[in-house]
């Protein structure tokens, strides 16, 4: 996926390791593009992404990592996932604004949390690597606009 930081979306300390679902379906882009030209009213204040940034955040973390730890946590989270084959089919919607985006929700909530947690898990069996508390509730979107 091609990286979506620039100046401006970019922590003062560089950008920090994310996993991301790439969100590709053809009648979500659709939908998107949608909602973009909706958006489009409103000029500079609402920047859309282009349909190849669509994509779920699963987790991120908020700190550097050593190029050692970044290719460790790489290879646990592709085999804590490749193990699991519960396939997940995605609904989305409803759409809302919020105060810095607009965003998608995306369901079913807990078998979504459930990719989170495995991702949480193999993350948090790399030495050195710390993240944020978990949410009390899920809560898996997509970003339509900022």
């Amino acid at each position: 996926m091609e990286s979506f930081f620039s100046p401006k979306r970019t922590w003062e300390q560089g950008p920090y390791l994310h996993f991301v679902a790439k969100l590709d379906d053809p009648a979500y882009v659709e939908y998107t593009r949608a909602h973009h030209e909706l958006l489009a009213e409103y000029g500079d204040q609402v920047g859309t992404g282009p349909a190849e940034w669509l994509h779920w955040t699963v987790l991120g973390i908020h700190h550097g990592l050593t190029r050692d730890q970044v290719e460790r946590v790489v290879e646990r989270v592709r085999y804590k996932l490749a193990t699991d084959s519960t396939r997940v089919d995605v609904q989305m919607g409803p759409v809302w604004p919020g105060p810095s985006a607009v965003t998608v929700a995306m369901y079913p909530e807990a078998a979504l949390a459930r990719v989170s947690n495995q991702v949480r898990e193999a993350v948090s069996s790399v030495e050195g690597i710390s993240l944020r508390p978990a949410p009390d509730r899920p809560w898996p979107h997509s970003t339509l606009a900022y």
